[in-house]
Protein backbone atom coordinates (compact mmCIF):
# COMPACT_ATOMS: atom_id res chain seq x y z
CA UNK A 1 0.00 0.00 0.00
CA UNK A 2 1.73 3.31 -0.70
CA UNK A 3 0.39 6.21 1.53
CA UNK A 4 2.34 8.94 -0.13
CA UNK A 5 0.15 9.84 -2.53
CA UNK A 6 -1.31 12.83 -4.02
CA UNK A 7 -5.65 13.17 -4.44
CA UNK A 8 -7.50 15.98 -5.61
CA UNK A 9 -10.66 17.46 -5.34
CA UNK A 10 -14.01 18.06 -7.39
CA UNK A 11 -13.34 21.51 -8.05
CA UNK A 12 -9.63 21.45 -9.18
CA UNK A 13 -9.14 21.85 -12.73
CA UNK A 14 -8.01 20.20 -15.29
CA UNK A 15 -5.03 21.98 -15.40
CA UNK A 16 -3.98 21.05 -11.86
CA UNK A 17 -3.99 17.47 -12.85
CA UNK A 18 -2.30 17.76 -15.76
CA UNK A 19 0.62 19.51 -13.83
CA UNK A 20 0.57 16.40 -11.53
CA UNK A 21 0.96 14.12 -13.94
CA UNK A 22 3.78 15.74 -15.64
CA UNK A 23 5.82 16.73 -12.62
CA UNK A 24 5.72 13.40 -11.06
CA UNK A 25 5.21 8.75 -11.64
CA UNK A 26 1.54 9.00 -10.58
CA UNK A 27 -1.26 8.70 -13.16
CA UNK A 28 -4.28 7.84 -11.61
CA UNK A 29 -5.72 10.00 -9.11
CA UNK A 30 -7.69 9.20 -5.86
CA UNK A 31 -10.51 12.05 -5.87
CA UNK A 32 -11.45 13.33 -2.52
CA UNK A 33 -14.21 15.86 -1.38
CA UNK A 34 -14.96 16.57 2.52
CA UNK A 35 -12.78 13.35 3.36
CA UNK A 36 -14.18 11.22 1.23
CA UNK A 37 -13.17 9.29 -1.67
CA UNK A 38 -15.90 10.68 -4.53
CA UNK A 39 -14.18 9.05 -8.00
CA UNK A 40 -10.70 8.47 -9.90
CA UNK A 41 -9.22 10.05 -12.29
CA UNK A 42 -6.52 7.95 -14.74
CA UNK A 43 -4.44 9.84 -17.13
CA UNK A 44 -6.24 8.88 -19.96
CA UNK A 45 -9.54 10.40 -19.05
CA UNK A 46 -7.34 13.71 -18.78
CA UNK A 47 -5.82 13.29 -21.76
CA UNK A 48 -9.63 12.42 -23.13
CA UNK A 49 -11.03 15.65 -21.61
CA UNK A 50 -8.39 17.99 -23.22
CA UNK A 51 -9.08 16.83 -26.32
CA UNK A 52 -12.34 18.38 -26.02
CA UNK A 53 -10.43 21.85 -25.03
CA UNK A 54 -11.46 23.30 -21.79
CA UNK A 55 -8.45 22.71 -19.65
CA UNK A 56 -10.14 25.02 -16.99
CA UNK A 57 -12.84 22.01 -16.76
CA UNK A 58 -13.89 21.00 -13.18
CA UNK A 59 -12.02 17.15 -12.16
CA UNK A 60 -15.62 16.28 -11.25
CA UNK A 61 -16.90 16.33 -14.48
CA UNK A 62 -14.47 13.77 -15.95
CA UNK A 63 -13.56 11.71 -12.70
CA UNK A 64 -14.88 8.30 -12.77
CA UNK A 65 -17.45 7.67 -10.01
CA UNK A 66 -17.90 3.88 -10.68
CA UNK A 67 -15.13 2.25 -8.98
CA UNK A 68 -14.08 -0.32 -6.74
CA UNK A 69 -12.00 0.21 -3.71
CA UNK A 70 -11.08 -2.03 -0.91
CA UNK A 71 -10.26 -1.88 2.90
CA UNK A 72 -7.32 -3.03 5.10
CA UNK A 73 -9.14 -5.82 6.52
CA UNK A 74 -10.11 -7.52 3.18
CA UNK A 75 -8.31 -10.23 1.63
CA UNK A 76 -5.18 -9.82 0.09
CA UNK A 77 -6.36 -11.57 -2.90
CA UNK A 78 -9.29 -9.59 -3.47
CA UNK A 79 -7.15 -6.43 -3.39
CA UNK A 80 -5.32 -8.20 -6.58
CA UNK A 81 -8.04 -9.27 -8.18
CA UNK A 82 -9.29 -5.64 -8.36
CA UNK A 83 -6.10 -4.36 -9.68
CA UNK A 84 -6.22 -7.15 -12.32
CA UNK A 85 -9.83 -7.11 -13.59
CA UNK A 86 -10.82 -3.36 -13.51
CA UNK A 87 -9.70 -0.78 -15.58
CA UNK A 88 -7.42 1.35 -12.97
CA UNK A 89 -3.64 0.50 -11.73
CA UNK A 90 -4.85 1.54 -8.55
CA UNK A 91 -7.63 0.92 -6.32
CA UNK A 92 -8.31 3.15 -3.53
CA UNK A 93 -8.22 1.53 0.37
CA UNK A 94 -10.61 3.50 2.50
CA UNK A 95 -11.49 3.17 6.12
CA UNK A 96 -14.92 4.14 7.56
CA UNK A 97 -15.79 6.03 3.80
CA UNK A 98 -12.22 8.07 4.18
CA UNK A 99 -9.56 7.22 1.62
CA UNK A 100 -6.22 6.33 3.24
CA UNK A 101 -4.04 4.45 1.09
CA UNK A 102 -4.22 3.13 -2.50
CA UNK A 103 -2.54 0.04 -4.13
CA UNK A 104 -1.10 0.30 -7.29
CA UNK A 105 -0.48 -2.25 -9.92
CA UNK A 106 2.95 -2.26 -11.25
CA UNK A 107 3.10 -2.83 -15.01
CA UNK A 108 4.50 -5.69 -16.62
CA UNK A 109 7.50 -4.92 -18.45
CA UNK A 110 9.02 -7.16 -21.10
CA UNK A 111 12.79 -8.95 -20.65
Amino acid sequence: MITNFISLNPADTLAKAVNLVLSGSQKDFPVVDNGRLAGMVKKNDLMLALSRGDINEYVGNVMNTNIQSTSPDELLNRAIGLLHNKEFNTIPVVISGALRYVNHRIPNRAA
